[in-house]
């Protein structure tokens, strides 16, 4: 059971670490992004974001899981608002 605790935080730590260097543009994001660009861009977020919550959920109850759960359901919310954004707020009239 701890092993879905380490996934766990291993993911989030992925989708966090995915969007740091999204925002400042280093180059490690190839490497998190498997190289992709465009929607599956979005994806790869969002799967890290996805993982994260499920193995959260496996994890052995106590306190760590409760802020698993927080954290990996705050990133995936954050990844989805982000996607919604990226997807549909810049298409070109």
């Amino acid at each position: 059971m701890i092993l879905f605790s380490v996934l766990s935080s291993i993911f989030i730590g992925l989708g966090i670490l995915f969007l740091v260097t999204w925002f400042n543009e280093l180059e490690l994001l190839n490497v998190l992004s498997f190289g992709t660009s465009g929607p599956f861009f979005f994806l790869v977020l969002i799967i890290y974001s996805l993982l994260g919550t499920i193995t959260a959920f496996l994890a052995k109850k106590n306190n760590y899981r409760i802020l698993l759960l927080i954290f990996s359901i705050t990133l995936l919310i954050y990844s989805l608002i982000i996607t919604y954004v990226g997807m549909f707020g810049f298409r070109e009239p």
